[in-house]
């Protein structure tokens, strides 16, 4: 395996081999100076880079005009993959950590690698030029499938709309076929927190073949956005709120069940709750933890809807027996530590 660092806190120039902000063995500075040192070609390993540090990441490829995203322009295989690992708490916008944040840009772009992990990863879209941007994006048609039909996990990340654009949309992720035939898209504990009018479809997906039964979104928060398109998505145990379209999940897959919406809208599955009312802990500031008076998701969920992929929420916490819906379970935040790198307690793989 592969490791490297990347600290916005430290100077250009380093060669990303530790989490040290000086020295020439530095962290790197941007996650584009992390990735374009492999580009053109294909990973020969397991790349995993640590986005640290608590700054905030602007930089961006000046060749990918007009979108300006991060290229992950290399193939990838199974067995060597791409892995992100940011230093997430799992709630609110988290100044204290890595922040990616793109300006009337696309935030993290797929090019060629298809098998990817995002984990702890937060990001953020401003737009004020009117246009429509996503946080996460793989480029449909440039994907190389070389390496097998590909995979994305993404995981207790945050995908944000800046609260001040005042036109513009921003979509969460946009997974334009990601993987051709036989590929798979799993979301797990990740929320989606927009703005009203200002963001478009959360979890998307296209229309084409591949996606039947291939995007799986469990437990996910989507407040202001919606979960959408094609009637495509497998979504169990994700929580809807505010969908400003008048609808927090549209064109859902028929299999999906045990889902909470705000709104009284019709769901797939015989384990659903619509028109429900969400207690959040600080709804204002992102903290989108359950408060024990929480009716509307809170015990609601699916013991282990992904069959042991993951155990615990988006802060760590080690759900118990009995599940609730969304990305956050009721636990105080002031009790949960930080979450730590991999796999805990045996609950979770690449």
């Amino acid at each position: 395996m592969i490791e490297k660092w990347v600290d916005v806190a430290s100077a250009p120039g380093g060669t990303g081999g530790s989490a040290a902000t000086s020295g020439a063995a530095r962290a790197y500075h941007s996650l584009l100076e992390a990735v374009a040192a492999y580009w053109g070609g294909g990973l020969t390993d397991l790349l995993r880079i640590h986005l640290g540090g608590s700054g905030e990441d602007t930089v961006f490829d000046p060749n990918s005009a007009p979108d300006y995203f991060q290229v992950f322009n290399f193939t990838t295989t199974p067995a060597n993959r791409l892995e992100l690992i940011g230093n997430y708490r799992g709630w609110g916008w988290d100044t204290g950590a890595y922040r990616l944040h793109a300006t009337n840009a696309h935030g993290l772009g797929g090019s060629k690698a298809a098998h990817v992990t995002l984990r702890n990863v937060q990001v953020m879209v401003t737009i004020t030029d009117s246009s429509s941007h996503w946080c996460v994006r793989p480029a449909s048609g440039f994907w190389d499938m070389s390496g097998g039909a590909g995979d994305w996990l993404i995981d207790s990340c945050i995908f944000r709309t800046d609260p001040t654009n005042a036109n513009g949309f921003v979509l969460g992720a946009s997974m334009l076929n990601p993987g051709g035939t036989g590929g798979t898209v799993r979301f797990v504990n990740t929320t989606l927190w927009g703005k009203t009018s200002r963001s478009g479809n959360g979890f998307e997906t296209d229309d084409s073949a591949w996606a039947d039964s291939n995007v799986f979104i469990y437990n996910c928060d989507s407040i202001e956005q919606f979960i959408n398109y094609a009637n495509k998505q497998i979504v169990k145990n994700s929580l809807g709120k505010g969908g400003w379209s008048g609808t927090n999940f549209s064109g859902i897959s028929a299999s999906s069940d045990y889902n909470s919406s705000s709104i009284g809208e019709f769901l797939p599955g015989s384990h659903n709750w619509t028109s429900q009312v969400f207690s959040f802990v600080d709804e204002a500031n992102g903290d989108f933890h359950l408060q024990p008076t929480d009716t509307g998701a809170q015990y609601k969920g699916l013991v282990n809807p992904a069959s042991g992929l993951y155990l615990d929420d988006a802060a760590g916490q080690i759900r118990p027996a009995m599940w609730a819906i969304g990305a956050l379970e009721r636990t105080p935040p002031s009790v949960i530590r930080r979450r730590t790198l991999g796999p805990k307690m045996g609950t979770r793989a690449s």
